[in-house]
């Protein structure tokens, strides 16, 4: 057992804690060469971990210039439904009727609040109160509910609105009880020390999918956050791991698109050959590699050209910041291409299965069932009582920690494999390698 830590422990040193100076020219190049389409204005950040290894800001904007960041604002409101949904506030598979009765009315309310924040929710999105001035956020959900079309049936396809994430907003905001904007200051942006981070387009309708103000070091905090699953900068969990992982779950389940801004078979940016891009709670599942089951990219990204990414096997964040009137189209391509550079560059390998020593797994003192897995894994102890389950994704991050327990739910798991270390008060008892389906 211990050499299989030693591993772990090796492969994670060896491939995301060695600090370097790495050769980004070609992402000076793409920058200088591309300034016009951010009307030149834009910055570059990106960390290793917690290291800065790029950085250039053009055009009289830094690091802490602060601008709307459009569609961007729907991972982070997508972190705060994840937040409520952890702390029992509803159910990710709730309903819109079990909290808007005039849903159900009018025949709008089977869909759940993951389909609404995953744009399967089934609306055409042709309406604008999501971005009124006049009407609360409780007004215009309403407005939404009784205005925009219904086209299709919930979860059979994706097509990209907001209008469905402003009507989930309101009902987070209708069950909590305090306004969207202050649950979202307290419960997400003060614990991650987003000091210049807010719904700017609010009044008393903060726009869920499109309103959030803030600036390239605070998309960066964030950034972190969503890399280390859920905790801050001081290691306190804001959001449990569990439930930041949704974000890396496909939430669409492949269903056919209707219309996405993300571009079909995207030049750059695609190692796997994927033909469309998939989508969780609030991001884009840039990167996915089939053979391994696993979630390597997500990202967030506006029309206004500001986009952020989230690199788990390279140890990487990155931002890409801009102001209007610059559009996403315009800097799409620069985008894909810097962080192919990013990905290109940085040295290390995805997964532990190169170099892991097969025949320590699967110790004869444990049985794990079912193996492959798809919602909850036993524990069957034959010499000792396991006291101590973690559970390590296949870059050796620890994803899962529970004690005392014979069974455990892992259906929010994205479908991989992964490794389950079990100890008792002696020590390690066991690491099996398992496969969620």
């Amino acid at each position: 057992m211990k050499k299989l830590l030693t591993t772990i422990t090796f492969i994670s040193s060896l491939t995301f804690l060695q600090a370097q100076t790495y050769n980004f020219t070609p992402i000076d190049n793409l920058l200088n060469n591309n300034t016009s389409a951010f009307n030149g204005k834009v910055v570059c950040m990106i960390k290793h971990y917690d290291t800065l290894i790029y950085y250039k800001a053009l055009g009289g904007i830094d690091s802490n210039s602060v601008s709307q960041i459009a569609s961007g604002t729907k991972t982070f409101s997508g972190a705060l439904i994840l937040r409520l949904a952890q702390e029992g506030l509803f159910d990710l598979d709730d309903s819109i009727g079990k909290y808007k009765p005039n849903a159900t009315l009018v025949g709008k309310g089977s869909s759940t609040i993951r389909q609404n924040f995953s744009h399967t929710a089934g609306w055409d999105g042709s309406t604008n109160y999501h971005s009124s001035s006049t009407l609360t956020l409780q007004e215009a959900a309403d407005s939404i509910i009784q205005n925009d079309p219904k086209i299709y049936k919930p979860g059979t396809k994706f097509k990209y609105t907001g209008v469905s994430m402003h009507v989930a907003g309101a009902i987070a905001e209708q069950v909590a009880g305090i306004p969207w904007d202050t649950l979202f200051a307290k419960k997400i942006a003060n614990p991650l020390g987003l000091s210049n981070t807010e719904f700017c387009l609010k009044a008393n309708n903060p726009r869920i999918a499109g309103g959030i103000c803030t600036s390239p070091v605070d998309i960066m905090k964030f950034a972190r956050f969503i890399q280390k699953y859920g905790k801050n900068k001081s290691g306190v969990q804001v959001v449990d791991s569990i439930w930041m992982l949704e974000m890396w779950k496909d939430q669409t389940n492949g269903v056919p698109q209707l219309a996405s801004p993300y571009p079909t078979s995207p030049a750059y940016n695609n190692p796997y050959g994927a033909t469309n891009i998939y989508y969780g709670i609030g991001d884009w599942l840039d990167i996915y590699n089939p053979t391994q089951m696993y979630q390597e990219q997500i990202s967030g990204a506006g029309a206004f050209g500001t986009s952020f990414w989230i690199n788990r096997c390279k140890g990487i964040t990155g931002v890409l910041f801009t102001v209007f009137p610059s559009t996403f189209p315009s800097v799409e391509s620069t985008w894909f291409q810097i962080m192919d550079v990013v990905r290109n560059t940085v040295p290390g390998t995805c997964y532990l299965s190169t170099g892991l020593d097969e025949s320590i797994l699967n110790s004869a003192n444990t049985v794990i069932y079912p193996n492959p897995v798809k919602d909850i894994i036993y524990f069957n102890n034959k010499n000792h009582s396991a006291n101590e389950i973690t559970i390590y994704n296949l870059v050796g991050e620890k994803i899962i920690l529970e004690y005392n327990v014979n069974q455990l739910d892992i259906s929010a798991l994205c479908a991989g494999v992964y490794f389950v270390e079990l100890k008792n008060n002696e020590g390690m008892l066991s690491v099996s390698k398992i496969i969620k389906q």
